[in-house]
């Protein structure tokens, strides 16, 4: 910390180019920069200024006369270029001597860090005496192509017609016309790279390893391939367009890798023509598709106007058209399985990081050659050669979708939030497989059907009372659940069994193992079931061995047991049982003994992975004997819209958004558990004597006697400031996926604990009840991804357990554990691996019944 401090004296400048594609990677930068210790300003053109708003941590000054804003009309790439350089170089170096004037000892100025285009930056280090250090938003190939071009003119291959085939050892590009102009300003470019100190280069060695060697020996300066920047900054935004995020909501509802993703960038524009046929080859291609249509980019109309009604009749809901879109979470949205893109380098890597297949539309510029490098070189997409509506049909290569849904499955979910989730998942998985979904839900926390229109939610008359749901005794709730539901439930399946015509074939009844009363519905139907445990493999295996404690007078428990290993189950601790807080052991082992029997059910699935539970899920198999299919994580496979029983507050995003990289703690104790006044008060002191910034969820009435926060104690928040912020409920997929977060505490319910290994996110456990227990003492012992707080809530040990996570040694240690776990999942997920293979199973074993 003594460091960071020491170089927060050093401030950097940065220089970015005024384009959209520029701005953002140099904006990610100085956020990783800043995040390491170095005081940021930004030095701008007036034109495309950004909105420091968004940028709370930085300084920004305009470059005067930029010489950009007085033509009345849009540049061109090539003569922008060279007036910014020509009119930016004198303002720029009389601000730059101001501020050494003005500048204190303590905050000199390090360096100059400017986008390559800017190259006049250079030019102002070198007469101050300043290190200069180049940046390049695009690829390491586009930077070798820019170097050569000029000899490659000399030599006379340009201008040329046809594709040549460089001595570079570069694959095949067709390049652009280049003027002598545009070679001029590529010749004092690569004068200013060769002088810098350094080079930036916005991309990775997997990926371009042999073009870095080269351009290491074109430049010899050192060369930092730090990429992708977007994954490594969770920056503000800095789009110069509004985004529109009703989008996400149109997403939320279609299959998985069912859409297309149609963007030309921020600076293309097509004629009508063209726009005709891009619409049309759309429709044509039966896929859904979002396609942004940028105010001004068809040349010659506002917007869309010109759309016939025959497209809107033909496209129906299957298109949803904005002007502008949040990129990058649209591309990491599950279902999007496909990107029509202009191949600017911001979208290729955007693209290739969300592993999204492309459809290479390029304009200009690199954005030719990265769209070969995409087809060509890393076989990542298909390239189109014009847009025709013939040609655009290719898209249909990219997404195999069946279209007859002639076969149903009913889902019968527990109605419990952390029940409802993966069923609601799965249901999104199988529909994505071309099977109808029925959700027979019972009445109590019954789903939003308009957050789930491809399916059909049917109520299940539950005759539960307020006594029954308030009690707080879950046994007896599921009890009565069970009791309640079964003549209600077999009245539901038999009329839809009496009108297939209507409904379909049902291949099969998936129900929740909590809810065992579907397994004697269906047999007096005749209907075949399949069991979805929503728990992890591990806690099956602990429930099944209880019965053999309880004979052998293990329970009650002792205290003087408690931190005694369980006999069978390293490392398990008798306090790692999931007995402690249940009225009745003997209820317990009876809902234990309904669970843990299949019965006449021919499959389980299971929400985890083989690479988390190989050893449990091979012990559970051999006492089985029937398939089992371990599918997860599956909100990772999953497009599902939102399941939450409370709503979600997106605010807190925005607030991630402004925090440095892994510095958050996120705590949240899921959906059912609750905290007195004093445990209350010794995690807020906790949490603010950690000196970490910190996302807290406090569901309301989880306070016992208090509706929210009013129990939190005086002066809590007057000692946080800005650096924490509390949530009544957060969007925790979105949260634990945020680049900011760099640690969670949490109860350890089975689908938080997935959803935190699967992002990469280390654990602080604090289990409450249940199998919790079981799954924080395999994330803190057999995982070794997380700590555990063993005793009551305590502040000095939830401060020293934050601290240890996000700063310690030891911390940095169980994060390079978790992301690697990480990595091993995302491997599961992919076209061979076990998660993969076994969806796929499931498939043709549901078609098989």
């Amino acid at each position: 910390m003594e460091m960071e401090g020491e170089r927060r004296g050093q401030r950097l400048v940065l220089v970015p180019y005024p384009g959209q594609g520029h701005i953002n990677p140099m904006l990610q930068l100085a956020t990783i920069l800043h995040s390491k210790g170095f005081s940021i300003t930004i030095v701008h053109p007036k034109f495309n200024f950004p909105d420091p708003s968004n940028h709370p941590n930085f300084t920004f000054l305009p470059i005067p006369a930029d010489g950009l804003l007085s033509h009345g009309k849009p540049l061109s790439f090539e003569a922008m270029l060279s007036a910014i350089n020509k009119n930016c170089e004198v303002p720029f170096q009389q601000g730059m001597e101001r501020m050494m004037e003005e500048t204190e000892a303590h905050d000199r100025i390090n360096c100059i860090i400017y986008d390559a285009l800017m190259y006049f930056a250079q030019t102002v280090a070198d007469h101050l005496k300043l290190p200069g250090i180049s940046v390049r938003v695009s690829s390491a190939a586009s930077v070798l192509a820019f170097a050569v071009s000029p000899r490659l003119h000399q030599q006379g291959y340009i201008p040329l017609q046809d594709t040549i085939s460089a001595e570079l050892d570069l694959p095949e590009l067709k390049l652009g016309n280049v003027t002598e102009t545009l070679l001029e300003m590529r010749v004092a470019l690569t004068s200013a790279m060769k002088r810098s100190s350094a080079i930036i280069v916005n991309t990775m060695d997997y990926l371009e390893q042999e073009t870095l060697a080269k351009v290491h020996e074109y430049f010899p300066v050192p060369t930092f391939s730090i990429g992708p920047l977007h994954k490594f900054a969770p920056d503000s935004s800095s789009s110069l367009l509004k985004e529109d995020t009703g989008c996400i909501s149109w997403l939320d509802k279609q299959a998985t890798n069912s859409v297309i993703y149609v963007s030309f960038g921020s600076l293309a524009s097509i004629d009508e023509k063209e726009y005709l046929e891009v619409a049309w080859g759309l429709a044509n291609s039966k896929q859904p598709f979002l396609w942004v249509v940028r105010p001004g980019s068809v040349r010659g109309l506002e917007w869309i106007e010109l759309l016939p009604a025959s497209f809107e009749e033909t496209i129906g809901e299957r298109g949803c058209i904005v002007r502008w879109a949040p990129q990058k979470e649209v591309l990491a949205h599950n279902a999007v399985g496909g990107f029509w893109s202009h191949c600017g380098w911001n979208s290729t890597l955007e693209s290739i990081c969300e592993g999204v297949p492309m459809l290479c539309r390029p304009f200009f510029g690199d954005q030719i050659l990265n769209a070969r490098y995409v087809s060509h070189a890393w076989k990542l997409g298909l390239e189109l050669e014009k847009s025709e509506s013939g040609e655009i049909e290719k898209a249909r290569e990219m997404e195999k979708q069946r279209t007859e849904r002639q076969r149903r499955v009913v889902l019968v979910p527990c109605p419990f939030q952390g029940h409802i989730s993966p069923m609601l998942e799965l249901g999104t998985v199988l529909h994505s497989k071309g099977f109808s979904i029925t959700v027979a839900h019972t009445q109590f926390n019954y789903p939003d059907p308009s957050n789930h229109p491809d399916f059909m939610i049917v109520p299940i008359s539950d005759g539960l009372t307020d006594h029954d749901t308030s009690s707080g005794d879950l046994i007896a709730l599921v009890s009565t659940l069970n009791t309640n539901c079964e003549v209600p439930l077999k009245e539901c399946l038999a009329r839809m069994m009496d009108q297939q015509e209507q409904y379909g074939q049902l291949a099969c009844i998936i129900y929740d193992t909590v809810m065992h009363v579907s397994e004697t519905v269906a047999n007096c139907l005749k209907l075949p079931t399949i069991i979805l445990r929503t728990s992890g493999a591990s806690a099956l295996v602990v429930y099944g061995v209880m019965p053999q404690l309880q004979a052998a007078g293990y329970f009650p428990l002792q205290d003087s047991t408690l931190q005694d290993l369980v006999p069978e189950l390293h490392p398990l601790r008798f306090k790692d049982l999931p007995i402690s807080k249940f009225e009745s052991i003997e209820a317990l082992l009876q809902l234990i003994a309904i669970v843990c029997t299949i019965r006449t059910s021919s499959a389980i699935i299971w929400n985890t992975m083989d690479c988390l539970e190989q050893t449990p899920l091979a012990q559970l198999k051999q006492q089985y004997q029937i398939p089992f299919f371990s599918i997860g994580p599956l909100f990772k496979i999953s497009s599902a819209s939102s399941s939450s029983l409370l709503k979600e507050d997106t605010d807190c995003i925005t607030w991630l958004d402004k925090q440095a990289p892994n510095s958050v703690i996120y705590v949240s104790l899921g959906s059912l558990a609750s905290m007195d006044e004093k445990e209350i008060a010794e995690m807020a002191w906790g949490l603010a004597n950690s000196g970490q910034p910190f996302l807290w969820v406090i569901r309301p009435a989880s306070v016992r006697g208090s509706e929210w926060i009013e129990l939190l104690p005086e002066g809590f928040k007057e000692e946080i400031g800005e650096k924490g912020f509390i949530v009544k409920w957060a969007p925790q997929k979105h949260v634990l996926a945020h680049g900011a977060v760099g640690g969670f505490l949490s109860h350890c319910g089975w689908n938080s604990t997935l959803e935190s290994i699967s992002e990469g996110v280390p654990m602080i456990c604090w289990p409450c009840f249940g199998d919790q227990k079981t799954n924080a003492r395999y994330v803190s012992h057999v995982w070794k991804v997380g700590l555990e707080l063993e005793n009551m809530l305590e502040r000095g040990e939830i401060e020293r357990a934050v601290r240890k996570l996000m700063v310690d040694t030891e911390g940095r240690e169980i994060r390079q554990r978790v992301i690697d776990l990480k990595e091993k999942i995302a491997l599961c997920m992919r076209d061979g691996g076990s998660s993969y293979n076994s969806l796929n199973d499931l498939h043709e074993y549901i078609l098989s019944l």
